[in-house]
């Protein structure tokens, strides 16, 4: 889930050389809560396409 929301909500890629390391750190449990909620909450996002495709 990490590495989606990196890409998803930073803009950047998983492997960009210009994202000084360790980047993991910066990564909260509140932090994934909070994006985990806004996630949920989109309609584009991966947790509601996962729940549609569960409905299926």
């Amino acid at each position: 889930m990490i590495i989606y929301f990196k890409e998803r909500y930073d803009g950047k890629s998983f492997n960009d050389p210009n994202d000084p390391a360790p980047w993991i750190q910066r990564w909260s449990g509140g932090l994934l809560k909070e994006k985990t909620k806004a996630e949920d909450e989109d309609i584009t996002g991966l947790i509601q396409r996962a729940k549609m495709v569960a409905r299926k």
